[in-house]
Order: C-alpha cells, then structure tokens, then sequence
C-alpha cells in the first residue's frame, strides 16, 4: 500500500471541515479532504440558521450570495419566554439565513475543490499512522480499499462521535446529558405565514413552560419547525 503526501489532510467535509480546506489551499497548503459519507448531503442533526457573523465568513469563502439568491432572510426574530415577548430586528443588510445543509455543505465544498483541495467522499478512516509519537495521517477505506495518506497535521471536523477524537482518544470536555429532545421537519409555508398580521416576523423562538417551539424561513418557500 503507497501512501499518497499531503499538507494537511481533514477528516470531514461539511460546513467545518470545508470551510478550513479553502482557506487552507488559498494558503498553498496541499490539503485532502475526506468523509465518510456520500457528499453533498442532508445532515439533520446539525445547524440551520446562520447569524451576521457566519454569513460573513460565507462571504469570504464566496457562497455567500449563492446562499441568498436561495435562502430568504430572517431580519425580525421573535421570543417568547413564558408569556413575555421580544423581537429583535437586525439592521439593513443584516440578516439571519436557515439554509439546507445539503445545498450549503455542497457549496462549500466545491469552494473548497475550486481553491484546489482534493476531496474523497465515500472514504472511511480507519485507524491513524503515527511516527515518532505523532499523528502523521491516516488509513482509510474507499471502494473496498485500503489507502494511506500521510500528512503534517490531520484534523478532525468529523463532528460528534468523531473517528479521529477516537482513535487519539482525546478528553471529552463541557459534556453533558441533554435534558431535552428536538425533532423537526420541512413544510411548505403557507399563504398566512406572509399575510396574516399574527406572524409579523421571519423567525421564531419559544420556550412555554419547558416546551421549544421554533420556526425559521429556509430554502424553497419552506419552513422548518422545531
């Protein structure tokens, strides 16, 4: 088995991992970008709505107006903590975008290819190389074979259960037990939800005696309600 050199190589290429690997190779970093999964595609479990400051960074990676010729904006957020009511309006130009994680991770990652990272999906790693006492890159699994690629520093953006955190067996820290669940879904707005004066904003928070209820605008004349 020849191991192939990179600069760098990170494990998983979604809205971190992607992200890094664009700055990194307009940097001339030589950086391979592997995951597991079949890219792009939804990960539910996982950010929708993207803040000013996010959507800045968005902005220097060069999506950003691919996410907003999409995605409608969030200036007026509403909430509501056991029956007292906020709304927080943003500034002109500023706003809050609930974009769909598979059209947003497949945006950046092909940021991240056009920067010129090399991207594997369908790649599992399996175990780490080490030499002298550090982590040098890593082996990984793709159409039935094994291939080792080496690098000067591997990065884990594989996100929760992560591989790498792992196989290093790094130190959990601000773990908890959640106290609650969240389940949600994707509907179609309906014709009041821009009519009616009840709904005289673009998102929505509550939290009613214990119970989260969310809603935000995303892609596609949709809503997502938590």
């Amino acid at each position: 088995m020849t191991a192939t050199h990179y600069d760098i190589v990170i494990v998983g290429a979604r809205c971190a991992g992607a992200a890094l690997a664009t700055f990194l190779s307009r940097a001339s970093a030589r950086v391979l970008l592997l995951d597991a999964d079949p890219m792009p595609s939804d990960h539910v479990v996982s950010t929708h709505s993207i803040n000013p400051p996010g959507m800045d960074v968005l902005d220097e990676l060069g999506v950003g107006d691919a996410v907003r010729a999409v995605t409608p904006p969030s200036r007026i957020i509403r909430s509501v903590l056991d029956g007292t009511t906020a709304d927080l309006v943003l500034p002109e130009g500023r706003a809050v975008y609930c974009a769909r994680r598979e059209r947003l991770d497949g945006l950046l990652q092909n940021a991240a290819v056009s920067a010129g990272a090399e991207m594997m999906d369908r790649t599992q790693v399996t175990s780490l190389i080490h030499t002298d006492g550090r982590v040098r890159g890593v082996r990984a699994m793709r159409a039935g074979r094994e291939h080792a690629f080496t690098a000067a520093l591997v990065v884990g953006a594989d996100g929760r259960r992560s591989t790498v955190a792992r196989l290093v067996d790094a130190e959990e820290y601000l773990g908890y037990d959640a106290p609650r669940a969240c389940f949600w879904g994707y509907w179609n707005a309906p014709a009041i939800w821009k009519s009616d004066p009840a709904y005289c904003f673009d998102a929505y928070f509550s939290n009613v005696e214990g119970v989260v209820r969310v809603i935000f605008q995303t892609d596609d004349d949709q809503l997502v309600i938590a």
